[in-house]
């Protein structure tokens, strides 16, 4: 299953019910207000002021990793991840509080280059770099 730019909506539940792997954007508030005030303390008010526009879209990781699990599909790969992930701490800015609210499952950051395999007849989901 893949989402596209939404918030948490149960129809994503609902068709990920059976899937192996959700592919779903993140996107993190905490970071983006930051940006938000950063942008409009330069000057930048304008795109300060789209901040809050473009949470109303997006879905949280946290929510997302609930999804997951409400779903019940191993695997949760982010996508289309809001801010850019620049650096280290980024992503595990991002991460925060996945981990408690995806239980069992397992939760990995997409990237170009990224190859999810789910070889016929097993229940084994196989990750790889291309590059």
């Amino acid at each position: 299953m893949v989402s596209g730019d939404t918030a948490r909506v149960e129809n994503v539940v609902r068709f990920s019910k059976g899937a192996d792997v959700l592919v779903h954007e993140a996107l993190d508030r905490d970071m983006v207000e930051m940006l938000a005030k950063a942008l409009d303390a330069s000057g930048n008010s304008r795109a300060g002021t789209m901040a809050p526009q473009v949470v109303a879209y997006h879905t949280s990781p946290v929510d997302a990793a609930a999804i997951a699990k409400e779903a019940g599909v191993p695997l949760l790969v982010f996508t289309h991840e809001v801010p850019p992930l620049r650096n280290g701490l980024m992503r595990r800015m991002l991460m925060r509080g996945v981990t408690d609210g995806r239980g069992d499952g397992k939760t990995i950051l997409g990237k170009d280059g990224l190859l999810i395999s789910l070889p016929k007849g097993t229940k084994d989901i196989q990750t790889k770099n291309l590059w």
